[in-house]
């Protein structure tokens, strides 16, 4: 079993289809559900080139349903855009959740809430 510091990690790439996005959510929901503790989470987008809409909404929707198994999330994008509909996804959410340019600053910010 992992330990409840290490995140579970999901990769999504190109376009981001609701389909898609539904595959691997429902994996980190697995995961998250083994794990005995909550645990952080690190959606790596840095390969994505945009999103439908519908997967928006169900990352939202999903998020809010497993909020109390999820500490933070680390967003992981090179988009200066997409940082900004993170922090405000943040602020309407009150999920700790912010946008990193790359995986390591990702655990960087992760490894800082618990210490």
């Amino acid at each position: 079993m992992s330990s409840p510091s290490e995140p579970v990690v999901i990769v999504l790439d190109g376009h981001l289809t609701e389909g898609a996005l539904r595959t691997q959510l429902t994996s980190a929901a697995a995961q998250l559900t083994r794990r005995a503790a909550p645990a952080p989470l690190i959606v790596d987008c840095s390969a994505m080139t945009g999103y439908d809409a519908e997967a928006r909404q169900l990352f939202v929707e999903w998020n809010a349903r497993h909020r109390a198994r999820v500490t933070a999330v680390a967003i992981v994008t090179h988009k200066i855009l997409w940082h900004v509909v993170i922090a405000a996804m943040a602020l309407a959410s009150g999920q700790r959740m912010r946008a990193a340019d790359t995986p390591q600053a990702a655990r960087r910010w992760l490894a800082s809430l618990q210490a």
